[in-house]
């Protein structure tokens, strides 16, 4: 044991007990016991007994635990650092690693003492469960933080594969169409050494325009077998009439619902069957252009609905506060960043929304953390297939939101639980992050309340938000 008149100094110099009385800090030091740990001992790990309160008196101490990731690292615990078993917690064994990194002197107090402690000095046990409650603080404040990260790594992924397939749809559609391009004084130059006349032309031009109009209007959606079976026949007319590229040129008028019957008009027009090929080869390049323009337009309409979404969600144009605000926009947005879950899923969605529902004071972001939690939720509880129903309606002074799935359910010896701070029955990585604590919290803090019903085949979280 170093000599007492030194630790009581040391004490002396931390903030913490800069209050506490000397006879306090004797008794402290009394009932205490010191010891050395070289640099690399691993002076605690899960599963010890988490007995003793620790002070560091020299060296450093890294904290980290073991996650399925890998490695994170918590804490690293310097000279005058608190910290272990403190007064009044519920702490019962350790769940950390605990590395020396330096070599460290350590001042340990056996929690057996916590009692007498209370009634040897108040200004001692008041310092000790300061350190606890601001351990408890920075703890919340991390697991929240962590929480969000979660949820937000778990939205960008989403997006990240909504986006990828609009992105890579304009990509592949943008290269076909400069290989079309390419294509296109060719075959310009064999359609000026056609003899055609002015009315051969117009009539060529109306079917062109009228078939991309009718596609546009009404686009014909066939199966899997008449599109076959309209593909060959297409085909076989083609090669019937020696046209050059017959498959490919019947797969673009397949796709603006071209007939035999519009073939052989096409040919009566023209009279001679030469001329077919570079008429049908314009056909397929003018088409083809348009295909792909429609695609490409439709893939950028996509990406920007996205992008709107995302705004709307994070509210990235408002500020912070409460305001007026319309649940249902709030609940679409949250369904549009999450509907890459429902594709995966096959999980029907539906909306029953009441018409004219009042707008509510609220933080538009943090309803938004409320609808993502109570969806996400549902969706993992939910087999291939599932259903969820979201309604809202009107009981007396409250807007009410529900969310139901007609998944499992939630057993009985839990269902109280679920609101507790940290508790959860995923598996690591499973689900937002977001628990239903934080949940609880943010529509307290909207004058509002939340409650659960559940039985198997029908779970249901109602949340009641007072009505401004």
């Amino acid at each position: 044991m170093p000599d007492p008149s030194k630790i009581k100094s040391f004490l002396k110099s931390l903030p913490i007990f800069s209050q506490v009385e000397d006879e306090a800090l004797d008794w402290f030091i009394q009932k205490s016991s010191c010891s050395e740990h070289p640099a690399g001992e691993m002076l605690f790990k899960p599963g010890d007994p988490a007995d003793d309160l620790i002070i560091i008196v020299e060296g450093c101490l890294d904290v980290y635990r073991e996650v399925p990731q890998g490695r994170q690292d918590m804490f690293l615990h310097e000279r005058g650092t608190v910290t272990g078993n403190l007064p009044f917690s519920r702490t019962q064994g350790i769940t950390v690693w605990g590395k020396v990194v330096e070599d460290l002197v350590v001042l340990r107090l056996h929690r057996s003492h916590f009692l007498e402690m209370v009634g040897v000095s108040y200004k001692l046990t008041q310092a000790l469960v300061g350190v606890m409650s601001d351990r408890i603080r920075n703890i919340s404040q991390d697991q929240s933080h962590d929480e969000k990260l979660k949820a937000l790594g778990k939205i960008s992924a989403g997006l990240a594969h909504e986006l990828n397939n609009p992105a890579s749809a304009m990509v592949r559609s943008a290269e076909t169409l400069y290989q079309k391009i390419g294509q296109t004084p060719e075959n310009f130059k064999a359609v000026m050494k056609l003899n055609v006349t002015e009315e051969q032309v117009d009539w060529v031009n109306d079917l062109i325009f009228k078939k991309i109009e009718n596609r546009k209007a009404d686009p014909k959606d066939l199966s899997l077998l008449d599109r076959q079976d309209r593909l060959e026949e297409l085909t076989d007319w083609l090669e019937d009439h020696s046209v050059e590229d017959a498959e490919d040129i019947a797969e673009t008028l397949t796709e603006f619902d071209f007939l035999e019957d519009d073939l052989e008009a096409l040919l009566d027009q023209l009279e001679f069957e030469e001329k077919l090929t570079p008429t049908l080869r314009w056909f397929d390049n003018r088409l083809s252009t348009e295909l792909l323009l429609t695609d490409i337009r439709e893939a950028s309409h996509r990406i920007a609905d996205l992008v709107h979404s995302v705004k709307k969600y994070s509210h990235m144009d408002q500020g912070v506060g409460k305001t007026m605000t319309d649940i249902h926009d709030g609940i679409r947005t949250t369904v549009h960043i999450l509907i890459h879950r429902f594709k995966e899923k096959q999980i029907e969605i539906d909306k029953q929304f009441m018409e004219d529902l009042p707008q509510v004071m609220a933080n538009p972001g943090e309803m938004n953390q409320v609808w993502t939690n109570l969806i996400a939720n549902a969706l993992d509880a939910l087999q291939k297939g599932g259903k969820i129903t979201i309604r809202t309606f009107v009981d007396r002074d409250y807007v009410c939101i529900a969310v139901e799935d007609n998944g499992p359910g939630i057993p009985k010896e839990i269902a109280n639980r679920i609101w507790e701070p940290f508790f959860t029955t995923k598996e690591v990585g499973v689900g937002t992050g977001i628990g239903l604590d934080m949940v609880k919290r943010i529509v307290e803090r909207h004058r509002g309340n939340i409650n659960l019903s559940s039985e198997p085949g029908k779970t249901v979280f109602t949340v009641r938000l007072l009505v401004s």
